[in-house]
């Protein structure tokens, strides 16, 4: 069982490039390379643009909270001088 076997530089590239490639092909990432980094693009300007919308709604959110706060302590003013 513990046999030693000598590859040379170029068939260990060849094996693991064959590995690999089987390895991404087994769990449905094989195909074009180039293909894939488009898609990587895509999901990575997808995810970017949610990150940005939700930081955009939680700065509404905020605004509105605190304009409502305002409106209601100038309300409240108002109509403790309109006495």
């Amino acid at each position: 069982m513990n046999e030693n076997i000598t590859l040379s530089k170029d068939e260990a590239r060849e094996l693991i490039s064959e590995g690999v490639k089987q390895a991404l092909t087994e769990v449905g990432l094989g195909g074009d390379p180039l293909e894939m980094q488009r898609d990587m693009a895509h999901l990575r300007k997808w995810r970017m643009s949610i990150d940005a919308a939700q930081s955009t709604s939680f700065k509404v959110i905020v605004t509105t909270l605190i304009s409502g706060f305002l409106g209601l302590i100038w309300l409240g003013f108002s109509t403790f001088l309109g006495r």
